[in-house]
């Protein structure tokens, strides 16, 4: 266990708490002798069961038997088997839970397998995943076991965390549903019920009203404080986004608030006060002080769903009211901090308008989240913002059109997307390695084990997992952008394609290596928290410094700010690809004035002709970037015809002649795709030379007695 060696025992300061209130401190014990059958609520008011639980003395919560509670929250069946040497081990089939009450420990052998979420309960989700699923977890490495020691955590003689009666073994309710915290799946206790619901959706027991309550009891206090520091410093991920999360890991979370500084000192007082407005502005400092971009928020889910309380009125009247409260100053200073960085790194999104300028080839909304797809000379471009369970459909439509369209390029725009579902990424980047890519890593919290979750994809999307067989073939020149505001699987996703060799196109993305959870307060408050895993490369390197660029195409303000405005370029995003891929479009364009065809790789020339009454054809071909091969490009003032040769003496000799070099115009490939010239000898202007890479033009063009002057040079 990480930081075995600190102590986490706060009876001292309780119990100075204690008396400066008026309390008098009482050791919590359980109660080993009542064995009471509770009701559970299962993620719906008519599903009911009756829990094995222990009540005690002064705990807010009670005691659950572990392998019902597991029972409640995985799909697969969880056994308890008591042993001869007094310890209980819970098996799944996929590992096993010692747990020890006599000295209130648990062991686990391979924690990542065992607590895996991929068989949990889930009855709240609209959309089936069907293109996705995770077959198996498998470790990467030797995997190593962790023991947990609750008495560092809660005392020696004050809590026993471990406690068993019978053939049962049992755990408080918030420190099993912690432990299980992986899976999104919490209970709460209220009204002498439990309540199990997954993520934040709402509980089905009275838990608000602890907050109507301004006075805390010194076991709820002891608990909660306790609880919060067991979770920190066994699951908490460290997240170098997070101001203060190498001081948390060197100290635990106890002795940070205890030694750091003034404000953290102040923010434990508040936390174990026995005061409910009080513990509010400590957990919400606290969960500022946490902030880490994104996956870890103690203050606004409590703020949203406590708004009625009489305690969160309290609080939002004096920080609403009172600027000179200690407690609003302390908690402003932070708030303040975490706004300011998440407004730097979300700034990219007041330059959304300047997508108006294009039309796009569709778009949709579903709900929150906007995708859109465009088109630009033959690049697709797919915007997202999430990775939720409609992007895989939609964007399979936009490779399904950009295949349909010709397109060379398809370009993935990450640069606004905060996250989603690893497995609709895992899908998609399975679509963009051409079906190499089918096992998502990660390192365990607990351990640093290194896991894959091994997956299987129905890429064609035709409701059958075939494997080797699915019909998806697409055959593009990828590309990814992302920016700082790219978080959670938006800042995976760039950094899973640039290990795997895909350009990168914007600014360096914004980390959240470790995956969000949800976790609830022994009082009901749920929160949020960088924990169990944090996601990795498979080279078990984590992702929290983010994907940095292969073209950056920020600029830079004269106040310093980032100036986003090319991340809307198509025609730079364009010529990127294609330069990075070696590839520059050939644009044809035609003359219905003067009979002629002109052909450019310069899509501003392009852009230009057209706009004063050319007509744009599309792309020609493609041609190298460079090569030893240069095709000229000359122009006939008298006559107004350009002329294209690889003739080196051609090019000279017309120069002389009185015809204008104007430079290389592109590059030949060594060989390739045939560009063939054709010449009208009835025509001495504009026009009397024709170039394709269609066989079936020349043909066409030659009985109508133009000259096969055969192949002028080759395309890609």
């Amino acid at each position: 266990m990480k930081k075995s060696w600190i102590k986490r025992v706060v009876s001292a300061t309780l119990v100075a708490a204690m008396v400066i209130t008026g309390f008098a401190f009482v050791p919590v014990t359980a109660n080993a002798d009542t064995v009471v059958k509770k009701t559970a609520y299962l993620y719906s008011e008519n599903n009911t069961v009756e829990m094995s639980c222990i009540e005690a003395p002064n705990m807010p919560v009670p005691y659950v038997a572990v392998d019902e509670y597991f029972n409640n929250v995985y799909t697969i069946p969880f056994t308890v088997s008591k042993q001869g040497n007094g310890t209980y081990v819970i098996e799944n089939g996929k590992g096993s839970m010692i747990l020890d009450p006599a000295n209130d420990t648990v062991h686990f052998d391979e924690p990542e397998i065992f607590l895996y979420n991929n068989e949990r309960y889930d009855t709240t989700s609209t959309v089936e995943r069907v293109y996705e699923r995770t077959t198996h977890v498998e470790n990467k490495t030797e995997p190593i076991g962790v023991d947990i020691d609750f008495k560092e955590f809660f005392g020696d003689d004050n809590i026993d965390v471990v406690k068993a009666e019978g053939d049962k073994v049992f755990m408080p309710l918030t420190t099993i549903s912690d432990l299980a915290g992986v899976t999104y799946c919490n209970a709460v206790y209220a009204d002498g019920k439990i309540s199990f619901n997954y993520s934040s959706n709402q509980q089905f027991v009275n838990w608000e009203t602890n907050f109507d309550a301004l006075e805390r009891t010194p076991g709820e206090i002891k608990y909660t404080y306790d609880e919060l520091c067991f979770l920190i410093d066994t699951l908490y991920g460290y997240p170098s986004n997070c101001e203060f999360a190498d001081e948390i890991k060197a100290n635990g979370l106890d002795g940070f608030l205890s030694n750091y500084n003034e404000d953290t000192q102040k923010v434990k007082q508040l936390i174990l006060s026995n005061n409910t407005v009080d513990f509010v502005f400590g957990v919400g400092t606290l969960g500022k002080m946490l902030n880490d971009g994104g996956h870890t928020n103690m203050f606004e889910p409590m703020m949203n769903a406590l708004s009625d309380t009489e305690a969160v009125k309290q609080f939002n009247d004096i920080y609403n009211n009172s600027p000179t409260d200690e407690r609003t100053i302390l908690i402003d200073k932070y708030i303040s901090k975490a706004a300011d960085l998440n407004a730097v790194k979300k700034a990219i999104r007041e330059y959304e308008y300047l997508y108006d300028q294009y039309t796009p080839i569709f778009d949709v909304q579903e709900g929150s989240q906007r995708y859109r797809y465009f088109e630009y000379n033959d690049t697709g471009i797919f915007v997202f913002t999430n990775f939720d369970e409609n992007v895989v459909r939609l964007f399979k439509r936009a490779l399904d059109t950009a295949k349909e369209h010709g397109m060379k390029n398809f370009i993935l725009n990450d640069s606004n997307n905060t996250g989603g579902s690893s497995e609709s990424l895992m899908y998609m980047m399975n679509a963009v390695t051409n079906l190499k890519y089918n096992e998502f890593y990660s390192n365990g919290t607990m351990t640093g084990n290194k896991v894959a979750e091994v997956l299987e994809f129905d890429m064609d999307q035709d409701g059958v997992f075939e494997g080797d067989k699915e019909d998806f073939n697409y055959d593009f020149n990828y590309a990814v952008m992302c920016s700082r505001c790219s978080f959670s699987c938006g800042n995976l996703f760039p950094c899973l394609c640039k290990e795997e060799g895909i350009p990168i196109i914007g600014e360096t993305s914004g980390g959240g290596t470790d995956t969000l959870c949800f976790f609830r307060m022994p009082l009901g408050n749920y929160y949020i928290a960088s924990a169990f895993k944090e996601v990795c490369y498979k080279s078990g390197e984590n992702v929290e410094k983010g994907a940095a660029p292969d073209y950056d195409i920020t600029k830079r303000k004269a106040d310093g700010t980032v100036d986003y405005t090319d991340f809307y370029n198509f025609a730079l995003l364009d010529k990127i690809v294609n330069n990075h891929y070696g590839v520059d479009p050939m644009y044809r364009l035609y003359n219905p004035n003067t009979g002629e065809h002109f052909y450019t790789s310069n899509a501003g020339e392009k852009d230009y002709l057209s706009a004063i009454g050319w007509n744009f054809e599309g792309i020609g071909w493609n041609a190298p970037v460079s090569s030893d091969t240069p095709v000229y490009r000359l122009f006939n003032p008298f006559t107004s015809e350009h002329y294209y040769t690889t003739n080196e003496e051609e090019m000279f000799y017309l120069s002389v002649i009185g015809w204008n070099y104007e430079g290389i115009g592109w590059y030949s490939s060594d060989n390739g795709m045939p560009i063939y010239r054709v010449f009208n000898p009835y025509n001495d202007g504009p026009g009397a030379h024709h170039y394709t890479a269609d066989s079936g033009e020349v043909f066409a063009l030659v009985i109508q007695g133009w000259n096969d002057e055969g192949i002028g040079w080759y395309g890609l």
